[in-house]
């Protein structure tokens, strides 16, 4: 199937860049509804076409996600990136979260140290109805 040209990196706007860098290391994956908020209907479907972002339909509905195209003019490099599989599961986990009203906190807001190997898996503790998850 052809994608089209993939964008050089140039090709992106600072604000682009951002938003892009942020979808990966932060959301893992965007709904259709959130990358209409983050980027403009036009330049969506033309990440789409040059496959800088992917559509992958999941149970919980569509999730837009960088590619390796979009890895590679974001950050330069496709390779040694999470693979699309670990995208869905931190989309996954954030969506649930924000669904079931509950808060992230941060590390600053914890009266005990984070173990290193918490942080290294992306772990995080919310605040629910229950008390502390």
């Amino acid at each position: 199937m052809k994608t089209g040209r993939p964008l050089q990196p140039q090709e992106l706007s600072d604000l682009e860049r951002e938003r892009l860098t942020n979808l990966y290391m932060e959301y893992g994956g965007w709904t259709v509804e959130e990358a209409k908020k983050y980027l403009p209907s036009p330049r969506i479907r033309d990440f789409l076409k040059a496959g800088i972002l992917v559509w992958q339909g999941t149970e919980m509905g569509a999730v837009i996600l960088l590619g390796t195209l979009g890895r590679q003019a974001v950050f330069g490099v496709g390779s040694g990136c999470v693979n699309l599989d670990s995208q869905v599961n931190r989309a996954y986990r954030r969506l649930a979260v924000q669904q079931l009203g509950w808060r992230v906190l941060e590390a600053s807001e914890l009266d005990f140290e984070l173990p290193e190997s918490l942080v290294s898996r992306r772990l995080f503790f919310c605040e629910t109805d229950a008390g502390l998850a």
